[in-house]
């Protein structure tokens, strides 16, 4: 598990393209909040792709 940050994204990435199950993990409504909706919509569709799972921090939240 990584956090769903800029580096923990790019981790993400990186883990996934050589393999490893990756999950991100975000305390906040919606990954990298501080960007446009359609790029963070975009790279939710690129991790979902190379079978990134997300996961919340409040149990009551999923990512994005």
């Amino acid at each position: 598990m990584v956090g769903a940050g800029v580096i923990g994204i790019e981790y993400a990435s990186i883990f996934a393209t050589i393999g490893i199950a990756v999950t991100l993990v975000e305390r906040r409504d919606r990954a990298l909040d501080f960007l446009d909706h359609e790029i963070v919509d975009e790279l939710v569709h690129q991790l979902r792709n190379r079978n990134v799972t997300s996961g919340s921090a409040r149990p009551s939240r999923s990512w994005p």
